[in-house]
């Protein structure tokens, strides 16, 4: 820790930060990523064998089964001798899509109507006052009644130490 600080004392910049490379969301297998997407549609692989967020509840959000087809949508790798109208299948998983404005909807309303960003956000204008520099969602800001800060962190402590502004 003091050779830390003696380097902060001392002007020494901080390391450049190098990012990896950014690849495909699909994963780095070439066995999931997808040819032939429909610009319209969202993909996904879905874990036949799970009995929560399985087949069932991605059909149940409005997701349907990728099946094989001559122009269809079709992973990169693995086994290329499917025949028409299979389900599309890697490794116990199964492709699934549905429209772009339903996964839309999901993201900003959730599953259930009431557990997506717009509620999300909600809950966080109500815990958040940045006018005060106050947010209970994280614990930032919060004063005890007599007005003090409730807890604080202090950059010269060790693992071993906690300190309480009040001194508690």
């Amino acid at each position: 820790m003091a050779s830390v600080q003696a380097a902060a004392r001392a002007g020494a910049k901080a390391p450049v930060r190098r990012d990896p490379r950014r690849r495909h969301t699909d994963g780095s297998s070439p066995w999931t990523r997808l040819d032939n997407r429909r610009p319209d549609r969202v993909y996904c692989w879905v874990n036949q064998g799970a009995s929560d967020f399985g087949v069932d509840y991605y059909e149940s959000l409005g997701y349907e089964i990728e099946r094989q087809s001559k122009d269809g949508v079709r992973p990169q790798g693995g086994r290329t001798t499917r025949k028409d109208d299979e389900p599309i299948t890697y490794r116990g998983n199964v492709l699934m899509s549905c429209d772009k404005a339903r996964r839309d909807e999901i993201e900003l309303e959730g599953p259930d109507g009431n557990s997506g960003q717009l509620d999300a956000d909600h809950i966080e204008n109500l815990m958040v006052d940045r006018s005060k520099g106050r947010d209970l969602l994280r614990g930032i800001g919060i004063r005890g009644a007599d007005g003090r800060p409730w807890a604080g962190v202090q950059n010269e402590t060790t693992a071993l130490e906690a300190v309480f502004p009040g001194g508690e």
